[in-house]
């Protein structure tokens, strides 16, 4: 696995094959840029004219009674913040030319096709909250997802989902308005359904760093930490607790069959998964022949600030590494399953 090597080969290539687009795109960025340099003129002059005007007036009534200056004063401050207000609002034509939906469609989706033709992308899509909560142990109330993925990679039914939890609680502290609220998970979802051959159930979760634990305990909420401690002991009561000696640093395994799960968590297939960990922080389920892959990381599919060009190199890599990752992880897992089935 040489993901930048991949990477540099992939992006000239895309590039080139998208360059029509891509250069369209441009245009409408630049002009959204010079767009906003004209706002920002605009509204500077507006502020010194403004603020000139109102030094006038006052200096014109200095002699009349304070209420009179008073009312000058607050008058010429709630414009000086309305009309620039107005100006940001009214003069938009090329930065509403130029946002995130136009970026998905013309770049996001070009790169997701690049991997498989047949991968649809719902930029707009949601998955179900229990397809998520299949692979999530942390305890959370509220969801949202976004950008879906669907189609069938490598004769396997894919679906890829940006997922982000949270978690509101009351906070008792003393010097607390009354509510808490962290996030718990920002970041990639994938299922990928096996063929029906499979039985192995194997779930490999992050093990719990010190310095969370005790954020966990002194800062979060005793019922959020109870829920989820619940979640890891449902695995722990129900299933065997796998020794994997490459990952025993990394993940806590568990599986309803410890030999299945030492097959499938070979030399080969551990130092995969230690290379990807050493990239991007990731928990694996696999029950009912479905892989369940989730990956933290935020950002996602958005588009670079309009300082960068559109086909800013580190923003396409990004998204370009989080799809390699998912396809080439769940392939490797999928040869290793259906191998340990024969």
């Amino acid at each position: 696995m040489n993901i930048e090597k991949d990477f540099n080969e992939f992006y000239n290539k895309f590039i080139n094959e998208n360059q029509n687009v891509f250069d369209e795109i441009e245009l409408s960025r630049h002009k959204a840029v010079e767009e906003r340099k004209l706002n920002k003129k605009i509204i500077f002059i507006s502020e010194i004219f403004l603020l000139s005007i109102a030094i006038i007036l006052i200096f014109i009534n200095k002699d009349k009674n304070s209420e009179t200056i008073t009312t000058f004063g607050v008058f010429s401050v709630n414009l000086m913040w309305i009309i620039p207000m107005i100006i940001a609002l009214t003069r938009r034509k090329e930065l509403d030319k130029y946002d995130s939906s136009i970026y998905k469609e013309k770049v996001i989706k070009k790169l997701i096709e690049s991997f498989y033709s047949n991968l649809k992308y719902i930029p707009n899509g949601a998955i179900d909250y229990n397809q998520f909560k299949k692979i999530d142990s942390e305890y959370f109330n509220r969801f949202c997802s976004s950008d879906v993925i669907k189609g069938v990679y490598d004769s396997c039914e894919i679906t890829i989902a940006k997922i982000i939890t949270d978690y509101d609680y009351y906070d008792f502290s003393a010097n607390s308005n009354g509510t808490g609220h962290y996030e718990t998970f920002d970041g990639l979802f994938a299922q990928i359904k096996l063929p029906d051959t499979s039985n192995v159930q194997l779930y490999l979760k992050q093990k719990i760093s010190v310095f969370k634990y005790l954020f966990n305990i002194f800062l979060g909420d005793l019922f959020q930490v109870s829920k989820s401690n619940s979640e890891e002991k449902f695995l722990e009561n129900n299933y065997n607790k796998v020794k994997v000696k490459e990952l025993k640093n990394i993940f806590n395994v568990y599986s309803s069959n410890s030999n299945s799960a030492e097959y499938i968590l070979d030399s080969e297939i551990s130092k995969i998964l230690i290379d990807i960990y050493n990239t991007e922080k990731f928990e694996i389920a696999i029950k009912d022949n479905i892989i369940y892959i989730k990956f933290w990381i935020s950002g996602l599919f958005s588009s670079p600030p309009l300082e960068k060009d559109t086909f800013d190199k580190t923003t396409i890599y990004k998204n370009y590494k989080m799809l390699y990752l998912i396809f080439y992880l769940s392939t490797k897992l999928k040869e290793r399953i259906l191998q340990s089935q024969q």
